[in-house]
């Protein structure tokens, strides 16, 4: 075994002793000094502490005192070995922090060079004598503690500066779990100050609790639409916190190993063992990397963890049930210092799954009361004041006070309802007519479920639209299915590029038509998001009047969806051969690192449709002849090309993961692509394990087996030893 492989399995053996938590400071220095006959330098800083912590136990005066101090030398070191990521003190790069290493065991030998002949003075002396002694050096061990805390300092940061390969493959392995791509808190989505100011003080007051036996789960129930989403802004914004739903545990794992480096070395020696865990469904990356770590640990310093969940409703019901089950009964196990902070509408599921029965804290926010009413009013005052600041001099009133009154009838404490009618207000020509006009529409009634009363203003804003031009009935429901149903939001000009070949005029005339319904329309560049989920409802035909205008605004996702997998599959076929700099794979080195393709170097309707065209044609039952065309030159002509891309800006994505209609056909002209594609698919595995990249790599196996075998069925004498 070389030096670096035992420096490597010591490592490893310092690892699993962080991850099994409790006090691992003793075992950590005796594996370390186990080992130390091959690591000399290490030798006397692992075994000193512990003859130390040995010796001042014997202490007769100040006993505490030698006694905390025996404990710190003991942790302060083990701190300090266990920081290092690597052991092998043959390296050139090594040679700075193995000087304080030195230093640190030229310290510790002469803190047992003074202790020594204390303790030996001590056991002949009386105890009286003994505490004089101490009074005239009653500073001795902060003088020792101040000489390793700066010695702590040096190796640690010496450890990490003198280890970069080691820290770049841990980071490598940790980017195997997937952030959300809109994490952090937006602060002009918090509530308006001023507002909800005592839901939001009760649940920081349930957030700062965290004596035992407290729950660990609130959940924030209310009808769509009245500022959840608001409030779930407002405690990220006052507490670190972690957003997301489908990928929550692996964004929480990454999350706590950036705090605490004894459970990032805990996670990233499970993810090596067992690289799957990188894609595993959520229940199993709770368990394994949050759940597992956390109950050996505890929780890193640093204040309570809040995981903010928005909109746990909006979950597919399979998906619902499980991190429902989770925060039922997992949760609670976790340290006190954890929360979790869930914002859901009231639905059937919600009151079953996570009913008052279980350890949960609920509130809710009734848009009737009082207290809402008085913060609507708040928020239509702000709205209005801004309003007549962006409209002075035009001659629009606004008269505040009535406004206020109407308005705040209208909404029926809708929160959503308010800033809806204010934007379509402020991007009209005249503010004071459409204001008039959207107040005096006859459906609004306080007797109109909150649904209804959002489908009534949607349908009014969708009647100002110019449904007497042809060109706009026949782009809408493609444009706003798009909108819906894309997996990432994109900008106008790439939705213009995906979209074009099927409109009938340019999409900015029709973006701008639906501007009041849509975020980001003013702005090229920017992505193209609907307003809210309750919109989203209305589109699909969930909420809104049941009327032959209703139906008119309704899109078919399903035939919209087919557009974009056919535009995905022929910008694939056209642009991919024109991004700069690939073919680096067709004769890799497993020890030449693949160079990244920045955004930069890539349009955006590409990027997409690279990380995209899988979910789309998934959901194409069945395909028509043009789009069954385009995706057959993919998959013979370019896919070596979009599996580079796709390695080297975001992550491999499995070849075998397109539909069964998608994939190769195997005949006389294909089997010889095909052997060449797994050729491609092995080198690429070997390089990515090189390189840390354990899922991917686990994934392109599975696919180079699986393309061996259809290969083995077509040809069994040509090709069975490849699959061996």
């Amino acid at each position: 075994m070389s030096l670096k492989e035992k420096a490597n399995a010591l490592r490893r053996d310092v690892d699993r002793l962080l991850a099994a938590g409790g006090d691992m400071a003793i075992p950590v220095l005796t594996a370390i000094n186990v080992a130390s006959d091959v690591f000399p330098p290490l030798k006397g800083p692992a075994s000193a502490p512990r003859f130390i912590f040995s010796e001042v136990q014997k202490f007769k005066s100040d006993k505490e005192g030698w006694k905390e101090f025996g404990k710190y030398v003991v942790d302060i070191v083990a701190d300090v070995l266990a920081a290092i990521e690597s052991y092998d003190t043959s390296m050139e790069e090594a040679k700075p922090w193995l000087e304080n290493v030195k230093k640190l065991d030229n310290a510790l030998k002469q803190i047992i060079a003074e202790i020594v002949p204390m303790l030996a003075k001590m056991k002949k002396r009386h105890a009286v004598t003994n505490y004089l002694s101490l009074l005239k050096h009653p500073g001795r061990i902060d003088d020792f503690k101040k000489v390793l805390d700066q010695l702590r300092t040096n190796l640690t940061t010496g450890a990490k500066l003198t280890n970069i390969a080691n820290n770049q493959e841990s980071d490598s392995v940790l980017s195997g779990l997937r952030y959300p791509t809109i994490a952090h808190h937006d602060p002009d989505e918090a509530c308006l100050e001023g507002t909800r100011t005592d839901l939001v003080n009760d649940i920081m007051t349930w957030v700062r609790n965290v004596e035992d036996g407290e729950k660990q789960v609130m959940l924030l129930t209310a009808v769509a639409g009245a500022g959840k989403t608001s409030v779930a802004h407002s405690i990220a914004e006052k507490q670190a916190s972690s957003r997301s739903r489908t990928i929550l545990f692996s964004s929480m794992a990454r999350s706590l190993a950036t705090r605490d480096h004894s459970y990032r070395a805990s996670v990233i020696s499970i993810l090596k063992e067992d690289p799957a865990l990188m894609t595993a469904s959520f229940t199993v990356q709770f368990e394994k990397l949050v759940a597992k770590p956390l109950r050996l640990r505890g929780l890193p310093a640093g204040g309570p963890l809040v995981v903010i969940v928005d909109a746990l409703d909006e979950c597919e019901p399979r998906d619902f049930e499980r991190l429902a089950e989770i925060l039922r009964k997992e949760v609670p196990k976790l340290p006190s210092t954890i929360k979790f902070f869930v914002t859901s509408r009231q639905t059937h599921l919600v009151d079953r799954l996570l009913s008052p029965n279980f350890p949960i804290d609920r509130l809710g926010i009734d848009i009737l009361n009082n207290a809402n009413k008085r913060d609507c009013s708040v928020y239509i005052r702000a709205q209005l004041r801004c309003l007549k600041d962006g409209h002075s001099g035009r001659g629009d009133e606004f008269e505040e006070d009535s406004l206020v009154q109407d308005l705040s009838e209208k909404a029926g404490g809708l929160f959503i309802w308010i800033s809806t009618v204010f934007r379509c207000v402020r991007l009209a020509k005249e503010p004071r007519k459409t204001l008039n006009k959207l107040l005096n529409t006859g459906a609004f009634r306080s007797m109109d479920s909150p649904e209804g009363v959002m489908g009534t203003l949607y349908t009014a804003i969708l009647e100002k639209c110019d449904w007497e031009d042809e060109d706009f009935v026949h782009d809408y429901p493609i444009v706003m299915g798009a909108i819906l149903i894309a997996e990432q939001p994109l900008s106008i000009a790439a939705w213009d590029a995906i979209l074009s070949p099927f409109l009938n005029s340019s999409i900015h005339d029709t973006l701008v038509e639906l501007a009041p319904l849509l975020l980001g329309v003013p702005h090229s560049d920017t992505p193209i998001r609907i307003i809210h989920q309750s919109f989203r409802d209305f589109l699909m035909g969930q909420i809104g009047p049941k009327s032959l205008v209703h139906h008119h605004y309704t899109v078919d996702t399903r035939e919209v969806n087919a557009k974009i997998a056919l535009r995905c599959t022929e910008i694939l076929n056209k642009d991919l051969c024109c991004v700069e700099g690939l073919g680096l794979i067709k004769d890799l080195p497993e020890k030449d690192e693949l160079p990244r393709i920045s955004q930069e170097m890539q349009l955006e309707q590409l990027r997409y449709s690279c990380r995209y065209i899988v979910h789309h044609l998934k959901t194409v039952p069945e395909p028509q002849e043009v789009l069954s065309g385009s995706v057959l030159t993919f998959m013979n002509q370019h896919v070596a090309r979009w599996v580079e891309v796709c390695v080297r800006t975001e992550g491999y994505i499995s070849v075998s993961s397109f539909p069964k209609w998608a994939k190769l056909n195997i005949d006389r002209n294909s089997k010889k692509d095909i052997h060449k594609l797994i050729q491609v698919l092995d080198k690429v595995r070997q390089n990515l394990a090189f390189f840390s990249r354990f899922q991917e790599a686990h994934e392109l196996t599975k696919d180079s087996v699986t393309l061996c075998r259809c290969l083995v069925l077509a040809d069994s004498e040509s090709y069975i030893p490849y699959l061996a």
